[in-house]
């Protein structure tokens, strides 16, 4: 098949550091064979590359893609994941937490279910939303004990209620 051969070519040129080369195979690939089993795998790692370039807008919409059109691709946990991070960057924090939200609620067997959950707390956080931040690490607590999530969410807890003791002082 000649996908496959161009699907391989794109990742040798990544492997090799080639990234303007690989793009433009992974491009390519997806114009010609939009229907490939392995069109959410390309769309993610256009997405990922875009991200790591700081060109959200076109990260955001692959990853959008992948989210919309292949939900049930092993995949889109990971896209909705990094979507939440590209919206972060963008500075769209009610988005950002959405997206943190259904990677938690739709996704609830991913790995990166738990730190979703404490993505959504951190970044209450760091809104000054402190109450509902503390609700959110709680959740994820009880929701995962004895876990390094639990460990993770009851050491912001402790962090906000020192912030909030030094602000009374």
């Amino acid at each position: 098949d000649v996908w496959k051969a161009r699907y391989e070519s794109a990742w040798c040129y990544y492997q090799l550091g080639v990234e303007k080369k690989a793009l433009e195979e992974f491009t390519q690939l997806l114009t010609r064979y939009p229907d490939l089993k392995v069109a959410p795998d390309v769309m993610f790692w256009l997405g990922q590359y875009f991200y790591n370039q700081d060109k959200l807008d076109k990260a955001k919409e692959y990853l959008s893609l992948v989210v919309d059109k292949f939900a049930q691709s092993d995949i889109a946990d990971d896209a909705l994941y990094w979507l939440g991070w590209t919206s972060y960057k963008l500075t769209d924090y009610k988005s950002a937490m959405a997206d943190f939200r259904r990677v938690f609620v739709e996704y609830p067997e991913s790995n990166l279910s738990k730190e979703s959950l404490l993505n959504i707390g951190r970044i209450l956080m760091e809104q000054g939303d402190l109450g509902q931040a503390v609700l959110k690490f709680q959740e994820a607590a009880e929701k995962f004990p004895k876990t390094s999530v639990a460990k993770s969410a009851h050491r912001s807890i402790t962090d906000i209620m020192k912030r909030q003791k030094n602000n009374r002082r």
